[in-house]
């Protein structure tokens, strides 16, 4: 049982890439991403797992909704600075956005960019591929969409690289082979340096997908609901 201190709601702001998750812990099932400066708003506070320099965590949900939780380091009362740059800008050099529906993904920066029209309307952390079974890059299109559905190894048991059948909320495939978007509940880091191995404390040792672009699935929800058949998928390094 989590005690929260509730108190008037109030906004406040990611300081950093914030995950949200369903316990004030790391051990919390993260459940989405928020990109520096997001809104958001506190309803109250706990003390949960030490995690950085401090125990805090704040409530972002209310009373009558499911719980979620945001490490209190990464809250801030300061709104962010806007940047003048254009959107555009901050993809990788040499990315040109279309017309239409257009997901851009930069596997140096481990984000995703989405397009409509060319105008950005959504960003978020991911993971892709590990070492050895990397994330093709190319242009590709959305060919197939399955909700929800199970995903099978085609790798042996006692394979390094073996999974069990796996459950899959919303997957988009863009490349044969196997290659999908797709959630990935199981995953606890997304975003730079997510596609290696990687150390998270009080879980333990994490790594790259086996090819496909993992991402949270409070965002992959979105995403699958907007994307159509045949919406590009530009994959760059």
């Amino acid at each position: 049982m989590v005690n929260v201190s509730w108190g008037l709601p109030y906004t406040a702001y990611t300081s950093g890439q914030a995950y949200v998750r369903t316990l004030p812990s790391i051990d919390g099932q993260p459940v989405a991403t928020l990109a520096p400066g997001s809104s958001v708003t506190v309803y109250g506070s706990t003390t949960g797992t030490t995690f950085g320099n401090g125990t805090t965590w704040y409530r972002v949900t209310d009373a009558n909704s499911a719980s979620r939780y945001i490490y209190g380091a990464l809250i801030t009362s300061t709104p962010p600075t806007l940047s003048t740059t254009t959107t555009s800008s901050a993809l990788p050099a040499g990315v040109t956005i279309g017309g239409g529906q257009e997901i851009v993904i930069s596997i140096s920066n481990q984000w995703m960019y989405v397009y409509q029209d060319g105008q950005q309307v959504m960003s978020t952390a991911i993971a892709t591929g590990r070492p050895g079974l990397e994330t093709p890059v190319g242009t590709f299109q959305v060919f197939n969409k399955q909700s929800p559905t199970t995903f099978y190894s085609r790798w042996p048991v006692g394979s390094p690289n073996y999974f069990p059948p796996t459950h899959i909320n919303y997957a988009m495939e863009f490349a044969s082979g196997g290659y999908f978007i797709h959630d990935s509940t199981w995953r606890y880091e997304y975003g730079p340096g997510a596609d290696g191995q990687h150390y998270v404390p009080g879980y333990g040792y994490e790594t790259g997908s086996h090819g496909c672009v993992n991402v949270p699935l409070s965002t992959m929800s979105w995403l699958y609901n907007w994307t159509n058949i045949g919406t590009t998928v530009q994959i760059v390094d």
